[in-house]
């Protein structure tokens, strides 16, 4: 009985919860000042325009002296899969460019936006994209740069006098 309690659990994290704080984290970094949006839809483009993207925010960042090992790139499937595709039918061109990353992330486009709507009443919840939202392909973020916070959850909170009786008290 428990365990489908645990699986339900687990469906509703991967289904729901994770997507939501996902969305919310990457609207919520592309809404900060200072934090460039590029205007330029690259989901129709190809992969040499992609990498020539990623090629100069990597020349912008080894110039302001950001360390490989912190920067990250979240990128849509379809883009990653375009990067992918291009270096299988042309091996003698290079995509190294996303070497210069410590790890590169999909991010499936529905969690991908720069600003969303939280839902939360009788009848909605999770999150819809904002209607001045724009979709984002891919995001180039220094770690130490970002705090990640979660939506509050109210926690019980009890005293210390107060004793939850455990299982092994019982007799």
């Amino acid at each position: 009985m428990n365990d489908c309690f645990v699986e339900a659990g687990a469906e509703l994290q991967r289904t729901q919860v994770a997507p939501e704080a996902d969305a919310f984290t990457f609207a919520q970094i592309a809404s900060h000042t200072g934090v460039t949006v590029a205007d330029e839809d690259l989901s129709g483009s190809d992969a040499i325009d992609i990498l020539s993207e990623l090629r100069e925010i990597t020349g912008v960042m080894d110039e302001a002296q950001v360390t490989i090992g912190s920067r990250y790139l979240f990128i849509t499937p379809t883009l990653k899969g375009k990067l992918d595709d291009f270096s299988y039918a042309n091996p003698t061109r290079s995509n190294r460019v996303l070497e210069r990353f410590a790890r590169v992330i999909e991010v499936p486009q529905a969690c991908f936006y720069t600003a969303i709507d939280l839902k939360s009443s009788d009848t909605e919840f999770g999150y819809a994209k904002a209607s001045a939202s724009k979709d984002i392909d891919f995001m180039v973020v220094e770690k130490p740069a970002v705090i990640k916070f979660d939506k509050h959850v109210a926690s019980r909170v009890f005293s210390p006098d107060e004793l939850e009786a455990p299982d092994s008290l019982h007799d």
